[in-house]
């Protein structure tokens, strides 16, 4: 049972891409200020990618990536293998 709970919480996760235009290094270098200073962690979610740059989010989501994640979202595949045949690729192309 407890191998079936690990699976469904990684079924169940979330992925956040998100656009900021304001992002910046010079803003990660505040947080990082602040933390040393405050000695508070300021930490990213591991589920978010955000980005200042369109040209990036749209390479993260491609219309390869975004039928992947589909594919991973409604069939729930067990394993990478399975995904590849679900999605009729090459298993190097998944």
């Amino acid at each position: 049972m407890k191998n079936r709970t690990i699976l469904s919480d990684k079924i169940n996760k979330k992925f956040i891409f998100k656009y900021e235009p304001q992002a910046s290094v010079k803003e990660i270098f505040t947080h990082l200020e602040e933390s040393i200073r405050t000695g508070k962690k300021h930490v990213q979610p591991k589920n978010v990618s955000t980005t200042n740059d369109l040209a990036v989010t749209n390479r993260i989501l491609s219309k390869t990536r975004l039928e992947i994640f589909s594919a991973i979202r409604e069939k729930e595949p067990n394993n990478i293998h399975e995904l590849a045949q679900l999605l009729h690729r090459d298993y190097a192309n998944v």
